[in-house]
């Protein structure tokens, strides 16, 4: 093979080289998160937000866990008809992920969002509970702190 053809494949290697370098490692914890969100949109779907409540960090466990016994009915998910991921967004640090929720039953009806923070923690990715913010309606909808919408200023008191 002549040396003027090698300089073209040579190039060719290096820049797919550099690409994988490049981007290899944010596309691995992209997907790796994005497990993780997906089971818990799938979990909550299903009507079980214990088991979703491990994707909330540890120093948050309790306070969630409190907050589904005192607001989540036991059947909520009946009049769940669709919980969706609108927009995820990376900052160098965390991922910002913005959910969209829509009911429509006997007790209640609307749409609301929720825009929570991602972070990598020991034994996978998990959410802060203490910096989500919700907001009534979609795509308009005043963002506020999950503790403030709920008017309980002591939410998080631990």
């Amino acid at each position: 093979m002549k040396a003027s053809r090698l300089i073209p494949l040579s190039v060719l290697a290096f820049v797919a080289a550099l690409l994988l370098v490049l981007y290899l490692p944010g596309l691995l914890r992209y997907r790796s998160f994005r497990g993780s969100l997906n089971d818990l949109v799938r979990l909550v779907k299903e009507g079980d937000p214990v088991a979703a409540a491990k994707y909330v960090a540890d120093e948050d466990y309790e306070d969630l866990l409190e907050l589904i016994d005192n607001y989540v009915p036991p059947d909520y998910h009946r009049d769940l008809v669709a919980l969706n991921v609108t927009s995820v967004t990376w900052d160098g640090k965390r991922y910002s992920v913005r959910l969209v929720a829509r009911f429509q039953g006997q007790r209640y009806s609307g749409i609301g969002q929720a825009r929570m923070m991602w972070h990598r923690a020991e034994g996978g990715w998990r959410f802060s509970l203490r910096s989500t913010e919700v907001a009534e309606g979609y795509p308009q909808g005043s963002f506020v702190s999950l503790e403030h919408y709920l008017g309980n200023s002591g939410l998080f008191g631990r």
